[in-house]
């Protein structure tokens, strides 16, 4: 190695076996994970040459050995001089290559706020740098979305539970993160539209679905998560469900937790409808409400003939009127 000033340079030498790819993908990884500044790749001798300060040049290497010898399960690193910056690379043993890590990575990115990331194909892996409580979350994500094909949950685990320490963005309450293992929605089709739905009600922005594993990752205030929690499990039914008559339409009632908001109340429904309803009278219905009854937090989801909506008592009230008179 040769030091100047505060740089350091060091040669480090790919693995024989390793491919033109996975040394591609290894470059790349250092490149966004590390930040350093000249990284020269030499074909012929299966070699790379980077140069940086000594914190740069130790992450390198450490990152460099973990994707060209996978060891399996979690490695971590604290960045010399940055005690909170951690990067870590999660080897994957279940999820698939491409698809099941690239629904992974965007799960971290979307709850978690981690941009810097990559997913190595050569190593099984994703490698990603952050804070420590991101770190933390991450592994916790991956943990709870790395299972078998054919792995279900208990009933009563079908919810996985996270307690994030860090704020909102807009200074809310802590957040909480959910992972909802889905027992029906195994069509990516219907997980789409049951997140739109959800999004749309509950007004949860970050969250995500991993159709590999039939799963819904979201992070929100509390207040949020429960909302979202119970719309999933309203939908979330087999095929040709239909619930009983004292059952329909299903209550909540929501109380916003964010500071601003006051303890504002609102209550949201799921109306049933029956099988045979066409899309076209199902959103014709939609209109109605949301023309006469002035409710916006609404959306139709046509593979489960159903309706959700979140309002004020009068508007869910006289929504529940619409809905009835149509019969």
């Amino acid at each position: 190695s040769v030091g100047f000033a505060q740089t350091q340079e060091r040669t480090l030498y790919f693995e024989p076996t390793i491919t033109t790819q996975g040394a591609n993908e290894i470059v790349s990884a250092l490149r966004t994970i590390t930040e350093t500044p000249q990284l020269a790749i030499d074909e012929t001798r299966k070699s790379l040459t980077l140069r940086g300060t000594a914190a740069q040049v130790a992450t390198a290497e450490w990152l460099f050995e973990q994707l060209s010898n996978p060891s399996g399960g979690t490695a971590k690193f604290t960045i010399p001089g940055a005690p909170d910056q951690m990067v870590q690379v999660f080897y994957f043993a279940n999820l698939s290559m491409p698809m099941g890590i690239a629904q992974a990575v965007n799960a971290l990115r979307t709850v978690a706020e981690i941009q810097r990331m990559m997913a190595c194909q050569g190593a099984h892996a994703i490698a990603m740098r952050g804070t420590a409580g991101q770190a933390a979350l991450a592994e916790w994500i991956v943990n709870a979305l790395d299972k078998p094909a054919d792995w279900q949950p208990p009933e009563s685990e079908r919810w996985a539970s996270y307690d994030y320490s860090a704020s909102l963005t807009h200074g809310d309450t802590a957040s909480a993160v959910r992972v909802f293992y889905t027992a029906h929605l195994d069509k990516p089709q219907d997980l789409t539209e049951v997140l739109n739905l959800t999004r749309t009600v509950a007004e949860v922005q970050r969250m995500f679905g991993v159709s590999e594993r039939n799963a819904v990752v979201l992070r929100d205030t509390p207040a949020r998560a429960a909302l979202a929690e119970w719309l999933l499990n309203a939908l979330d039914q087999p095929a040709g469900w239909q619930p009983s008559a004292d059952q329909n339409p299903a209550r909540y009632e929501y109380r916003e937790d964010s500071p601003r908001s006051m303890g504002q109340t609102d209550f949201a429904r799921v109306f049933y409808l029956e099988p045979a309803i066409t899309q076209q009278a199902l959103s014709a219905l939609t209109n109605r409400i949301r023309v006469s009854v002035g409710v916006q937090r609404m959306f139709a989801t046509t593979a489960h003939h159903a309706i959700a909506l979140r309002g004020t008592a009068s508007q869910v009230t006289a929504a529940e009127r619409l809905v009835t008179a149509r019969k």
